[in-house]
């Protein structure tokens, strides 16, 4: 019974301390980020849904007779709904307008996706930006509601996307007396590119009710503005400002930012041949895209931590264009352009790290994607002496299928296209540049010697003797000490010269 007894208490301890280290690796995983596996050989990351850019905003409704409508995406209105830059947005039509927050009538703060809450913390919609200006969970703004006074109808009566004079109007002035933000019903009706993803009502105060929708506007990164401009120097001025798109800028800044592009412009438009010049556009498309940091080498930074270090081979950079590069690398490369050119998001990557419980080791796993397409899938284990482990995307990780590459490639071709047209309509006067490119392409290494060459002082000054192969007496070649070998030899039937 004792013998029992005391195996009793052993084997509870036992399991009392496994079960302390598996509390402990556990909470150490949740501690540093890390969620907890039970194998090495499996990737999390079976399938993936990419996240989808949303920009919904709370859209006030004036008129009962009229359903909200939007202004299409051609009529180009720009809205700079981040700090970099201004983009084109479906925009509300008649009636309807944007229900912000303005504290001195003129400036506002816009009631949608990253509003700033109380908390200090960006709302995930425009539902949540309204019941962040509740009280007391009553789902009702009225005027007792402390932000009531601050809260305007944004009617943009001439659609240029920016507050003039005369187009805040306070909801006290509109007569509306109160927000039924319970009332808000998930409704998913597309207008136009446009989603209207939430509907509710408003009162006024003769009794009347209104609408009030959360509108995810549908926007085109194509068409942008940048908020900040890049100076151009005069000699670059004779360059074609050919409109750029999506996240590059037009040509002139951009050349302005890379000395490479530039040349690359100049030796373009050095060429009369419509095929050569055809054949030089991936190159120039390629450092037009990359005088921006290029989007998903961007997005592979994000995902580096102070465990893994995220990065692209040397064969899948896209450093140069080249015609002989692997089909996955001229692939992947001709996707980075068509992000930069089109502003549309198509690779992704997925990366947690994670805590293997049958090793104790610390994994990194790493997809990435084309759209919701997984194109390669790893696990890294973290290096045991806590140094940073280098991840490298490399050319055999990569997996794209033949409908995928065809996909790619005819996306590409409609940049391609686009740009050529662009620069074809253009007539340039850039002889000046073109003398200047052909003369720095047979510029030696050596700038110094070459202006000595081309001055004259090269041929006056005093130069050693270059001691070249010729035929010699054998006495002449003879090295310290009277020494004979091969070299020697050589040195006297003028295979060689003498160095010693």
């Amino acid at each position: 019974m004792d013998v029992l007894l005391v195996l009793l208490i052993v084997g509870m301890l036992i399991f009392g301390i496994v079960f302390a280290l598996v509390s402990y690796t556990n909470i150490f995983s949740f501690i540093n980020g890390s969620q907890v596996v039970g194998s090495v050989s499996s990737n999390i990351f079976k399938t993936v849904v990419v996240p989808v850019d949303s920009h919904q905003q709370i859209i006030i409704n004036l008129d009962n007779n009229k359903s909200f409508e939007t202004i299409a995406i051609t009529q180009k209105i720009m809205f700079p709904f981040s700090k970099e830059k201004k983009i084109a947005t479906e925009w509300p039509k008649g009636k309807a307008g944007f229900l912000v927050k303005s504290y001195d009538g003129s400036t506002i703060e816009m009631l949608g996706y990253r509003y700033k809450t109380i908390a200090k913390t960006a709302a995930k919609n425009g539902y949540n930006a309204l019941l962040d200006l509740t009280v007391n969970n009553n789902r009702r703004i009225d005027k007792d509601n402390i932000n009531y006074p601050y809260l305007y109808v944004w009617l943009d009566y001439n659609q240029n996307a920016q507050v003039d004079r005369g187009e805040l109007i306070s909801l006290k002035d509109l007569g509306i007396i109160s927000i039924d933000v319970g009332s808000m019903r998930v409704v998913n009706r597309r207008i136009n590119s446009s989603v209207i993803n939430r509907e509710g009502s408003y009162l006024r105060a003769d009794g009347s009710k209104g609408s009030i929708l959360e509108v995810d506007l549908f926007q085109d990164p194509f068409y942008r503005e940048f908020l900040t401009t890049i100076k151009v120097p005069d000699k670059i001025k004779s360059i074609p400002n050919v409109q750029g798109s999506g996240l590059v800028r037009d040509l002139q800044e951009a050349t302005a930012e890379s000395s490479v592009l530039l040349s690359t412009v100049v030796n373009y438009y050095s060429h009369e041949s419509l095929s050569q010049r055809y054949t030089m556009l991936n190159s120039l498309l390629l450092e037009w895209a990359r005088s921006e940091n290029m989007r998903f080498l961007v997005h592979l930074s994000q995902f580096s931590t102070d465990r893994f270090k995220l990065r692209l081979a040397s064969d899948l950079k896209p450093s140069s264009y080249r015609s002989i590069h692997s089909e996955v690398s001229l692939a992947l490369n001709h996707l980075m352009v068509v992000e930069q050119f089109t502003g549309k998001r198509l690779l992704y990557v997925f990366a947690k790290e994670v805590l293997n419980t049958q090793t104790g080791e610390i994994e990194l796993h790493l997809a990435i994607s084309f759209n919701n397409d997984i194109i390669a899938r790893s696990v890294v284990v973290a290096n045991s002496n806590r140094q940073q482990q280098e991840v490298i995307i490399s050319n055999d990780m990569l997996n794209f299928t033949n409908e995928q590459k065809v996909q790619i490639n005819e996306e590409y071709e409609v940049v391609k296209k686009n740009i050529f047209a662009k620069l074809q309509a253009e007539k340039p006067d850039i002889q000046e540049l073109i003398a200047e490119f052909k003369k720095d392409q047979y510029r030696w290494v050596d700038e110094s010697l070459q202006n000595q060459i081309e001055t004259g002082e090269y041929f006056i000054r005093e130069r050693k003797t270059i001691n070249v192969p010729r035929r010699r007496y054998l006495i002449e070649c003879i090295k310290p000490g009277n020494i004979i070998d091969q070299q020697v030899r050589d040195c006297a039937d003028g295979k060689i010269a003498k160095t010693w």
